[in-house]
């Protein structure tokens, strides 16, 4: 990515901010997840409640940054990652454990991985 000027410089600073919360909000998932099943994660409050938060934290950095990244990197389910997180805010009361869980185990390492591609070119030096 090429930077013309301070202002965006700032702007990728920022860009990189969000898709490392990004990054670390999954690999806490994933990390937490891999050695449970769909039983063990829903009996645990605690650990449920983690997932919700750390997904929506996804979805609020991912909705920060979709303005400037969505049209360069088109593999991102942009609008659902955002959709996701609108869920667990604003219908708190009918969130479903099993699509939170089946979100951890099927869609996150793609997301992390497309991230980590992002962040990569975002870091790159310019010519």
């Amino acid at each position: 990515m090429i930077l013309n000027s301070y202002s965006e410089q700032m702007d990728t600073h920022r860009l990189i901010l969000y898709l490392e919360h990004v990054e670390a909000e999954a690999t806490f998932m994933l990390e937490t997840a891999a050695p449970l099943n769909y039983a063990a994660y829903v009996q645990n409050e605690v650990l449920t409640r983690a997932f919700e938060r750390a997904i929506a934290t996804i979805g609020e950095a991912i909705n920060k940054v979709q303005p400037d990244l969505e049209d360069p990197y088109p593999a991102l389910p942009w609008g659902k990652i955002v959709g996701m997180r609108n869920w667990l805010v604003h219908q708190y009361w009918e969130i479903d454990h099993q699509i939170v869980w089946d979100v951890v185990q099927h869609h996150l390492p793609a997301l992390r991985t497309e991230v980590r591609r992002i962040l990569a070119d975002l870091r790159a030096p310019s010519s």
